[in-house]
């Protein structure tokens, strides 16, 4: 049962934090958000091989760590949910109805100024990550190296 708790926790919180950050929102409005929401994940700060700054949540076993990458001013200009494998076909489902496929791993928003990528899992993996970008037309975000979760 408690198990069954736990899990219908990540859901929700995996649900809410989809919608909930949007490319754009400010570190401090992220970090104000996990803070209050989430209180048992705990963050990490770090800068990329490309001295881009991220922020990471990171929760029991991997499941539901959110990874954000930070531009100069603090505006988060990517993201990275982990998802268990058992969530696949639900993120899939829920990226064809609200998003506009470009093949079969990546999807755009409608106005296109945001780009979804799955990152399956890899071989003997239970989890893998969506990849919240902003466009490639963003000059800014041409050289972010991001990796899955």
């Amino acid at each position: 049962m408690k198990h069954l708790l736990i899990f219908l926790l990540l859901a929700t919180c995996s649900v809410s934090a989809f919608a909930q950050f949007p490319l754009g929102g400010k570190e401090k409005e992220i970090r104000a958000y996990f803070n209050k929401n989430i209180p048992y994940a705990s963050a990490k700060d770090f800068k990329s091989k490309d001295n881009v700054s991220g922020l990471r949540f990171l929760k029991t076993k991997g499941l539901g760590d959110y990874t954000f990458y930070f531009d100069s001013n603090g505006s988060c200009v990517s993201y990275i949910v982990t998802y268990g494998n058992y969530e696949f076909n639900k993120i899939l489902n829920r990226l064809n109805a609200t998003f506009k496929p470009l093949d079969g791993s990546t999807w755009t928003s409608q106005n296109e100024e945001t780009n979804i990528t799955v990152v399956p899992p890899k071989e003997n993996e239970n989890s893998f990550s969506v990849v919240y970008l902003q466009s490639a037309g963003n000059s800014q975000n041409s050289s972010l190296t991001l990796a899955s979760n």
